[in-house]
Parts: structure tokens; sequence; C-alpha cells
């Protein structure tokens, strides 16, 4: 669900991140099938960018639980914050453009349509 956006080849398979206008910013941030392949074989660890990127994805799909996009806002931060900590990460930092652009799109009426939506526009505007 995360990258449904992201344009596939004739075979199935993500256009690759070097084709999107976020590459610069966002490189090696994007979930792909080969990246959680790496992870689940071994080949590759789990970093900050996969704990947050989960934890937009848990938090995306709970959006009728909060009153208001501001307390989901509040709760993404504090939830991240615990997660990235306990592994010895540290806190989000907002001035890393991936961290603000999830962080944008949590607060957003529909934070995976926009995750998406965005991803989306950023391979057309390379086309």
């Amino acid at each position: 669900m995360i990258c449904s956006a992201i344009p596939v080849d004739r075979h199935g398979n993500l256009t690759p991140g070097k084709a999107s206008g976020l590459n610069d910013q966002f490189s090696g941030k994007r979930f792909s099938r080969q990246h959680i392949h790496d992870i689940l074989t071994g080949k590759a660890e789990i970093n900050r960018f996969d704990l947050i990127t989960l934890n937009f994805f848990v938090f995306s799909q709970k959006t009728e639980e909060f009153s208001s996009a501001e307390q989901r806002y509040g709760s993404f931060i504090d939830s991240t914050n615990n997660i990235l900590e306990e592994c010895f990460l540290g806190p989000l930092y907002i001035a890393n453009p991936y961290e603000c652009f999830v962080l944008m799109c949590i607060l957003s009426d529909d934070p995976l349509g926009t995750y998406a939506d965005v991803w989306e526009l950023s391979y057309e505007a390379e086309s």
C-alpha cells in the first residue's frame, strides 16, 4: 500500500527511485520489495527510516482513532520517538527532508493518500 502510487515497469517492478524528483532528498528511504526482501534475508538491516515509515503506515491506518489531525500528529511523534530512542537512533529530526515529509503527511486529512500522491507526482515531474 505504501508504494501503491509509484509507477511500475512492464514486469511489475517499481520504477527506480532515481527516476523520482524526490530522489536527491529521499535517496535510500523508500520502501521497495527488494529492500524488504533484503531485510528479511538478513542482507540489510532495518534503519531509522524503515522504522519511521512503518510507524507512519500504522498511524495512517488509525485516523479514526484520533479526534483531530493535531492529536494524531502528537501521538505519532511520541510513538515514533519512543521507537527510535529504544533503538538508540535518536528522536525525529524535523530538519531531515524525509522526516519532515512524513510529519507533513501525518498531519493531513488522508496521511497515506498524501504520501502516495506526492510520490506519484515526483515521478510525473521527471517524465
